[in-house]
């Protein structure tokens, strides 16, 4: 790895709390290039695949976004400003259609790896509520149709797809592996790497990681508090995929993996993290100790000794 996937928090806990929007995504730098990637090579328009992502940018523009945009009470994502301009929320509904794409896949705390399970624009509505809202049949299968696009132009994009993982779908195959992960990950491997106080206790002239983050705002947790911390990740897949995504970019060797390519984008200020200042997430203890904590629990799982699964949702 080149970067650093803690100092992260070292831009997101400088802001204030109404600075601090969004979420870390899984798009890689530069905007394109989906394949190779994100976890299920998110971001970008779907890689090479130019064909196929234009039919998922065109069933979003079209089928999804009329869906967010609504301001019908009790219905559409930006009622009332929740996730329009709200500083307390994601700002993934754009104003206009012409950046409302690039808006919403940029960040991964709405998109994930693009699946119905992965995918919290799908996972958090269905069966709902959140915030006292739902889709209703038809806009459940336009927001499904619109995920499955995303995941096939990511798929040619990155050069794998397959059938792999027993028939199962992509969606299947991240949820399975989010579970099995949530019980490759122990305490004890979480306590040894150190990674509570790392992420905690990163931070900048501006302030630390847990200034925002202590209390998990936005799907992130930094906070000393090693059991609160690593409960969080291993029993929400939301505060798991803050630090690893499946990557089903190749579905027949779908595995997870650390959310490196969200980092490069925050640090680099690219949309929709504009707000975000420009750091270097190099030279710094919390890449070691999250990637110490991701080698322990892949061991656990290449030897089959995982816990039984301890996500909850």
């Amino acid at each position: 790895m080149t970067r650093s996937i803690l100092t992260t928090f070292l831009a997101l806990g400088a802001l204030s709390l109404t600075a601090c929007i969004g979420s870390i995504d899984d798009t890689p730098p530069g905007g394109g290039g989906g394949g190779g990637g994100g976890g299920g090579g998110g971001g970008g328009g779907g890689g090479g695949g130019t064909g196929l992502a234009a039919v998922a940018k065109q069933a979003f523009e079209q089928d999804v976004y009329p869906i967010l945009s609504s301001t019908t009470a009790g219905k559409g994502c930006a009622t009332s400003g929740c996730h329009g301009v709200s500083p307390g929320s994601t700002p993934f509904v754009g104003a206009t259609l012409a950046v409302a794409y690039d808006q919403a896949i940029g960040f991964s705390s709405v998109v994930g790896n693009f699946t119905t399970t992965g995918a919290p624009i799908y996972s958090k509505m269905v069966p709902g509520p959140h915030q006292g809202r739902t889709y209703d049949a038809a806009e459940q299968a336009a927001v499904a149709g619109w995920l499955d696009a995303e995941v096939a132009a990511r798929a040619a994009g990155g050069g794998g797809g397959g059938g792999g993982g027993g028939g199962e779908s992509p969606a299947q195959v991240s949820d399975r592996l989010m579970r099995e992960w949530s019980g490759c990950m122990k305490q004890t491997d979480f306590d040894a790497a150190n990674v509570a106080a790392a992420w905690a206790n990163t931070g900048s002239d501006e302030g630390n990681c847990e200034v925002c983050h202590e209390a998990g705002y936005a799907a992130f947790i930094a906070t000393e508090n090693r059991t609160r911390m690593f409960n969080a990740i291993s029993t929400d897949r939301f505060f798991m995929m803050s630090f690893f995504t499946p990557d089903i970019t190749d579905l027949a060797n779908a595995t997870m993996k650390i959310n490196e390519a969200a980092i490069l984008r925050v640090a680099d200020a690219l949309p929709p993290h504009t707000e975000h200042p420009r750091f270097n997430p190099n030279d710094n203890g919390g890449q070691d100790a999250l990637l110490q904590f991701y080698t322990a629990a892949m061991a656990h799982k290449t030897a089959g000794t995982c816990d039984p699964p301890r996500l909850l949702n």
